[in-house]
């Protein structure tokens, strides 16, 4: 969302600004989409060795899990797996 916000004094325009709203859903996609190699930009972001799938999805794995809200189990009987890095 882009916003504009003009300012005055006694009804004579000083100037204006835009803003733009993104969510932060938003601004990740863009920098993916934007970035040559999503994986080794995600990897570098996460202090990851390149191209380390495994450990890449181990950590989103594990953040994931370290945000979701208590007593949402949108992973089920798989959350557990998760948690103790037994997933296969």
């Amino acid at each position: 969302m882009v916003t504009n916000v003009y300012y005055g004094v006694q009804r004579k325009s000083l100037g204006s600004w835009n803003f733009k709203f993104e969510s932060r859903a938003e601004i990740l996609a863009n920098l993916l989409f934007d970035s040559t190699d999503p994986v080794t930009f995600m990897c570098e972001a996460l202090n990851i060795s390149s191209h380390d799938l495994q450990s890449l999805d181990e950590t989103l794995s594990a953040i994931f899990v370290n945000n979701v809200p208590h007593g949402f189990d949108i992973l089920g009987s798989y959350r557990g797996k998760i948690e103790t890095g037994t997933m296969q």
